[in-house]
């Protein structure tokens, strides 16, 4: 063992003299007796962190104003949200006093229809079949509609016959129809 520790001696001392280590017995020579390529640092001393931390800041300015932006359009999108609210509310308002005045007006239309009823109850039959035989369809039913059958009943029988025949077909087309909606 003493002979093998003397044989690696004599080889240090050899490769000593003849620079293939360096510093200190540190091997720092390839296999082949080239020396070892210097390993670059970690970090490059020459690039400055003035350049990096500026172009952080600039970005961060951006980041900055983009974000006041949104938080604008944020607050735009919430005042026009308000206004359209608003004009709903408005609007739902006017849904219904729209709806209240065509009832006002319907009931004013039948009030109307039946004082016209009225009217022709009070004629003799005769007379009001002559009017009935030469008034416009819509207004005929409407009217008839209105009457009571008792006084209706002498009207239809002086109407001509073709004209009195569509003018029942017509309110018991009315009739049915209010009645299968109920």
């Amino acid at each position: 063992m003493r002979a093998k520790k003397i044989a690696l001696g004599l080889a240090v001392s050899m490769a000593l003299s003849s620079g293939l280590f360096g510093l200190a017995g540190l091997a720092l020579a390839g296999a082949d007796g080239e020396p070892l390529p210097k390993v670059a640092p970690a970090f490059d001393q020459e690039v400055s962190v003035d350049p990096v931390l500026g172009a952080l800041r600039q970005r961060r300015l951006e980041l900055d104003v983009r974000e006041a932006a949104l938080d604008l359009r944020v607050l735009e999108l919430k005042a026009i949200e308000e206004r359209i609210e608003e004009r709903i509310v408005v609007l739902g308002d006017l849904a219904e006093d729209v709806k209240g005045l065509l009832a006002q007006r319907d009931a004013e239309q039948v009030a109307r229809l039946k004082r016209l009823a009225r009217a022709y109850e009070a004629m003799r039959p005769d007379e009001a079949a002559g009017l009935f035989d030469n008034m416009n369809w819509p207004l005929r039913t409407a009217i008839a509609q209105q009457m009571r059958q008792v006084k209706l009943g002498p009207v239809l029988a002086r109407m001509t016959p073709e004209n009195a025949k569509q003018l029942t077909h017509a309110m018991m087309g009315s009739k049915a129809t209010s009645e299968q909606g109920s």
